[in-house]
């Protein structure tokens, strides 16, 4: 009997032991969400502080990445077979990530009550093959952002921003001169110029990136025409100088905050939560002379936007990380801490319980409610990476007068086209 008990004892506290061990993770995530940062939104490190001291016996050690280096990182990690435990990982990635197999099904980490409670489209979105293999985190669209004390200055009034290409430009003219431009934009390689400022506008007037069989088609037919009308929208813009002569060297919605900030442009595209996480910080004082409206619809199409979003996925295959990587997943997805994150940085919610929240109610979140319903989301297909790098430098070729709209869209085609030959034949 006194054996059988010290056995007992004996597993009950190695069992003890086993649970109170320490799980160490590694986790790669956009520099946006460095809790060590002083930079990072305070909400964001607080909420990642608190998650540690809360579970002690789980230690992250977070790698920041710039968002152009976050996939890199990603996949050389990968190719490497040294990943990241779990990772912070843009909608767009999840598929060829998925189907490289570095990320882990959450078919059964995830259940099934919890599920029910996210939107559709951000189900659909973080599948490959049936399964899941990411949680959606948060989502965004794209909307015009302008200065109402610039417009009332240019005579223009700030409860009628721009609804058409016709009227973006006429407005932009007016509010041009010194020492604003009528439009700050970046047109430096980035997912920014192709997501935010290309196909906003290459929807509007009705182009697809792919087909039906997720094979790319932006430049053959109706779509060539999009994509070439788009390219020589930016180029009048160009031509009119009412954007600033570094636009070409400025990458990424971020680089366009200073600015803002300064009175530097009256009207940007970009984030709906771009003056709430990124103007604000820096500009306290006057980031309230920003609204937003829905963007300006093309010429002979109608207002669309891009609906974005980054999820988490879990790399590692061992069970014990797996799980504690799950516990933090399940902590930055509570519907209270979504609430706590989203409205200093003006998220739009994937929960529908988020979604319930009295906050989202202004006349500011009913403008980005129509965006977002005008909006799509980018296909989560392997060959879209290669694609959106292609039409960025489509862009930056017509710009910089090295090849015309056709030819800039007729060559990124092809590129696209050889690139997805060898991605079927592998």
């Amino acid at each position: 009997m006194k054996y059988a008990l010290a056995l007992t004892l004996a597993l009950g506290t190695a069992a003890l032991a086993q649970n109170a061990r320490t799980v160490e993770l590694r986790a790669t995530i956009g520099n946006w969400l460095d809790p060590n940062s002083p930079t990072t939104d305070p909400t964001v490190r607080a909420l990642m502080q608190r998650f540690q001291r809360e579970n002690p016996n789980i230690k992250i050690s977070w790698d920041p990445q710039g968002y152009n280096e976050l996939e890199q990182k990603l996949l050389t990690s990968t190719a490497a077979s040294n990943p990241p435990d779990f990772a912070y990982v843009d909608s767009i990635w999840v598929q060829r990530l998925a189907s490289l197999g570095a990320l882990q099904p959450l078919d059964n980490l995830w259940s099934a009550k919890d599920r029910a409670d996210y939107k559709p489209p951000f189900l659909a979105g973080a599948k490959y093959n049936g399964k899941l293999y990411a949680v959606w985190s948060e989502t965004d669209t794209r909307v015009l952002w302008y200065n109402t004390e610039l417009f009332k200055k240019a005579g223009l009034d700030p409860n009628k921003p721009p609804r058409t290409w016709a009227e973006f430009m006429a407005d932009a003219k007016k509010l041009t001169g010194s020492g604003v431009y009528g439009v700050g934009i970046a047109f430096g390689p980035h997912e920014y110029l192709t997501a935010d400022l290309f196909l906003t506008q290459f929807w509007g007037l009705g182009g697809k990136l792919i087909d039906a069989q997720g094979r790319p088609v932006f430049a053959q037919g109706s779509n060539r025409a999009a994509a070439i009308k788009t390219l020589e929208f930016f180029g009048n813009l160009q031509k009119s100088k009412v954007i600033p002569p570094d636009a070409l060297q400025l990458k990424g919605g971020d680089s366009l905050y200073a600015g803002m900030a300064s009175g530097r442009y009256a009207m940007v595209i970009g984030n709906n939560n771009a003056v709430e996480g990124g103007l604000k910080p820096i500009a306290p004082n006057t980031y309230q002379q920003w609204r937003a409206a829905v963007l300006p619809a093309p010429t002979g199409g109608k207002p669309s936007a891009m609906n974005g979003g980054f999820t988490w996925a879990i790399f590692t295959k061992d069970p014990a990380k797996q799980q504690a990587a799950w516990k933090f997943i399940s902590f930055w997805n509570s519907p209270a801490v979504q609430l706590e994150r989203y409205k200093p940085t003006a998220q739009v919610p994937v929960r529908f319980s988020t979604s319930k929240d009295k906050f989202y109610t202004s006349a500011f979140w009913q403008t980005v409610n129509k965006a977002v319903t005008a909006g799509q989301t980018r296909p989560g297909v392997a060959i879209y990476p290669v694609m959106s790098e292609q039409i960025q430098q489509a862009i930056q070729s017509y710009l910089t007068g090295q090849k015309s709209a056709a030819q800039a869209i007729d060559d990124a085609g092809k590129a696209v086209t050889a690139q997805y030959t060898r991605q079927q034949n592998r």
